[in-house]
């Protein structure tokens, strides 16, 4: 015996029969609707590019750099207000080329040492206009006027510190001090306020573990109201494997009077240093000089002194 349909199972498939017609007619308004809209804005569009209109754009500025001894005292704008006439498609691709409308100007073409000069509209206006189509009014320009304000600093020669936190690579050292070009910078700013420096920091240098020769760029420490003549200096850290190497080197006598004369035991003396691989074979005992200073030696008891280390070349280390 077929088995008799549910009342739910019968509104189930009424509801879906009611909900695809109205599906169907609605799809077809919807899209009838679609299509009159895009051809109602594709219209509305058309007449708006064609029709004259006025728009506000931000136009960017640039600024030439002013020497080091030289400074602008006064805040200056990085962009003009300006209002453009023109058809709205030109103003549309004013909006999305605003970059290529940046205008240069260089300060130093209205240097007055000490002094305030202004750049008139009239530049302004023509540097704009350079970059604008000829059917383009310039309404306006906010601000229409650029005030300069100079003033020339004092010099002064500082050496470069170099703040540094570094480690070597076991069996490696660092052949002599790190070499710093320039090893001095200039310095512009107030009289007074120079006259408290001495020298110019870096900021920190880190470097671990080095085994081979390397140049950094290391940037300045800034100093409010101070303009160096670089931001950076490049420095050179010299770094080679080492090894050890032992020397004897006399004793010498050192201030002794003319007739006195320095008799030690033992008369030489072994220096243990390290150095690199490079100047193993050119260090001599005569890049050293241990003595005994003759003031040291009346003052000591029993005649038992202990010589000191006098003279010893530049590229070795822990003598």
């Amino acid at each position: 015996m077929p088995e008799t349909p549910s009342i739910e199972d019968s509104l189930n498939k009424r509801g879906r029969r009611v909900a695809k017609l109205f599906r169907n007619a609605f799809s077809k308004e919807v899209v009838l609707f679609l299509v009159f809209l895009a051809v109602a804005l594709f219209f509305w569009v058309l007449q708006s590019i064609q029709e004259i209109g006025e728009y506000a754009l931000p136009v960017p500025v640039r600024y030439e750099a002013v020497p080091g001894q030289v400074t602008i005292t006064n805040e200056l704008p990085d962009v003009f207000e300006v209002t453009l006439r023109d058809k709205g498609f030109t103003l549309f691709q004013y909006y999305r080329q605003r970059r290529k409308l940046t205008i240069h100007l260089n300060p130093m073409d209205w240097y007055k040492k000490d002094g305030i000069s202004y750049v008139d509209r009239g530049v302004i206006e023509s540097r704009i206009r350079a970059n604008l189509k000829p059917t383009t009014q310039l309404l306006s320009i906010r601000p229409d006027t650029l005030a300069l304000f100079f003033v020339e600093k004092a010099s002064k020669a500082l050496p470069v510190v170099l703040n540094r936190d570094i480690s070597l690579h076991p069996q490696h050292l660092l052949l002599g001090e790190p070499v710093l070009h320039p090893a001095k910078v200039t310095a512009y700013a107030p009289m007074d306020m120079l006259d408290k420096l001495e020298h110019v920091e870096t900021v920190v240098l880190r470097a671990e573990g080095l085994k081979t020769s390397t140049t950094y760029k290391v940037k300045l420490q800034p100093r409010e109201g101070v303009h160096y003549s670089t931001d950076h200096v490049l420095v050179n850290l010299r770094v080679e494997e080492f090894t050890e190497k032992t020397l004897s080197v006399p004793v010498t006598g050192l201030n002794f009077p003319p007739n006195e004369q320095l008799l030690s035991f033992p008369a030489v003396v072994n220096v243990s240093f390290l150095v690199g691989l490079s100047a193993y074979e050119q260090v001599t005992a005569a890049d050293f000089e241990v003595g005994v200073a003759y003031q040291d030696l009346l003052k000591a008891e029993n005649r038992l002194c202990t010589p000191r280390l006098v003279k010893q070349p530049p590229y070795v280390q822990r003598v």
